[in-house]
């Protein structure tokens, strides 16, 4: 018998921290500091992904670039190629996203609605897919800086 691979939806993290276009970066900040994250999708009202900040977008992009922290996402938020999962990708095919767009985490979209973000190492904690995760993993890592 064979067994149905594992999809999004079984390791997605779905307490999901958004914030919308408007708010300033030193909100954004204080989310990831008190849900220690360093990923926020930025959303409209009816929750479709815009677009994203990171804490290394809030020290690279604003902080070295002298941005006031009352600065609004929309003026920071990193919008082009925002690549996003469905609950229903597998997580070998979430895995290769990621390496191949160098990046640790994923919006996870239904109808294009945010519900839930999954991570390269909730990806990586699945035992039959550590060699996708690790090959995943080393991509980043090696366009990345630490």
């Amino acid at each position: 018998m064979t067994q149905k691979p594992e999809m999004v939806r079984d390791i997605m993290q779905t307490d999901v921290i958004t914030a919308t276009p408007d708010e300033t970066i030193a909100a954004i900040a204080k989310k990831m500091c008190d849900h220690d994250i360093g990923f926020v999708p930025i959303v409209d009202a009816s929750q479709h992904v815009l677009g994203v900040v990171t804490d290394r977008d809030i020290v690279i992009r604003a902080v070295a670039s002298n941005m006031p922290l009352t600065t609004p996402a929309k003026q920071l938020m990193s919008t082009s190629s925002i690549q996003t999962v469905t609950p229903d990708t597998s997580i070998a095919a979430t895995a290769s996203c990621m390496g191949e767009g160098l990046v640790r985490r994923l919006p996870v979209v239904d109808q294009g609605k945010i519900v839930g973000i999954v991570t390269l190492g909730d990806v990586a904690q699945r035992a039959p897919l550590m060699h996708s995760a690790a090959q995943a993993l080393h991509r980043v890592a090696e366009h990345q800086p630490v």
